[in-house]
């Protein structure tokens, strides 16, 4: 083949691929967990877990904790202010997940020694 060849190719599959990563980058769901697998390890790590929403705090204003069971463990999920408001913008009312399912997935972060997840928006929690 002729360098000319080679290069049109490489273009095509380049052009192909890039095109076809950013239309399946919505696609792409953090690896699924049981909480008891979730450690200090995976602190920074996005990833998805599936339980039961136990409680729901809201200690100071725009912050929510919610606890979460899936039958090997717990653990906090919490949603700041920038994510409270977007829940309040489309007229959710995280009070409202309690004793809901859902599949959340969250950004692994310690807190006084203990492993939570914290959402990024309101994409990051599906009733189920």
């Amino acid at each position: 083949m002729h360098d000319n060849q080679i290069f049109r190719i490489a273009l095509v599959t380049t052009v192909f691929g890039l095109a076809g990563m950013i239309f399946l980058s919505g696609e792409i769901i953090p690896q699924e967990f049981k909480i008891k697998e979730i450690n200090k390890n995976n602190v920074g790590e996005d990833l998805s877990i599936e339980g039961l929403i136990t409680t729901v705090e809201n200690p100071k204003n725009n912050i929510y904790i919610l606890s979460v069971i899936d039958g090997t463990g717990k653990i906090n999920v919490v949603i700041f202010g920038s994510v409270a408001d977007e829940f309040s913008r489309e007229g959710i009312n995280p009070q409202n997940f309690q004793n809901r399912r859902a599949k959340i997935i969250g950004n692994v972060k310690e807190y006084n020694g203990n492993v939570e997840l914290m959402i990024e928006n309101t994409k990051s929690i599906k009733i189920i």
